[in-house]
């Protein structure tokens, strides 16, 4: 089977939403599962709809997000910064499309990829770590189908590896001023931590003993560092 090669592909970026308005058009599950992850990265979600789930009438009761009970009226995608459109209405949804088109405003329609400027992802969360697969619209169920199996894969061992990657991350950018050295350093992070590059194996997140010689290691060199310096100065 061909696949037009002529048409470009979409440019992966992951967006920081909080406190960022969002419109969600559409009431239902689809909708729902929507304003779920928007919430979880912090957006100010405003969901309009004449039919509301019940879950997402609750939310509004308690405050997680702002309900109008109505039909989408024309043009006021343009007033958010991200709008999602979940609605069994074409029309509903070309407007929508269209409206935020010309608000400048980045626009997704499920199940209409025509109608989008930006796709979601299925994703795989463990902590901090993000893993994102996407088709460009093509075959949403086969990412959604491709993230359950590899999260499978990936425990949630890689939560706490995330975790003590992030930390040795900062210990090395405080201690450790040579890019070159600090490159060596997180190689040898991954290299001791996650030593195959085989089959997906849960990574080993350092022991105690093993953190605080690495830590001591980067202590000591910016130390030695440090008097050199002072040494050179006098």
């Amino acid at each position: 089977m061909e696949m037009d090669a002529t048409k470009p592909v979409t440019y992966p970026v992951n967006l920081c939403l909080d406190k960022m308005p969002v419109l969600v058009v559409g009431g239902g599950r689809v909708a729902l599962r929507k304003v779920k992850g928007l919430l979880r990265a912090g957006a100010i979600v405003t969901v309009v709809a004449p039919e509301v789930d019940a879950e997402l009438v609750e939310m509004a009761r308690t405050g997680l997000i702002e309900l109008f009970r109505r039909k989408y009226e024309t043009g006021e995608a343009t007033a958010y910064r991200l709008v999602i459109s979940a609605t069994d209405d074409e029309r509903v949804d070309w407007q929508v499309s269209y409206d935020a088109a010309l608000g400048n405003v980045f626009v997704n329609v499920a199940d209409v990829p025509e109608r989008c400027t930006f796709y979601l992802p299925a994703v795989i969360r463990r902590g901090k770590l993000q893993i994102s697969i996407n088709s460009d619209g093509a075959a949403p169920f086969a990412s959604r189908r491709l993230r359950q199996r590899l999260e499978e894969m990936i425990g949630r061992e890689f939560t706490d590896w995330m975790e003590a990657a992030g930390a040795f991350r900062q210990a090395v950018l405080a201690g450790v001023a040579d890019r070159g050295r600090r490159e060596e350093l997180f190689d040898r992070f991954f290299a001791e931590t996650w030593p195959s590059f085989g089959p997906i194996l849960p990574p080993r997140t350092p022991a105690d003993s093993v953190w605080r010689d690495w830590i001591a290691e980067v202590t000591e060199g910016a130390s030695s560092r440090e008097e050199e310096g002072s040494h050179g100065s006098t």
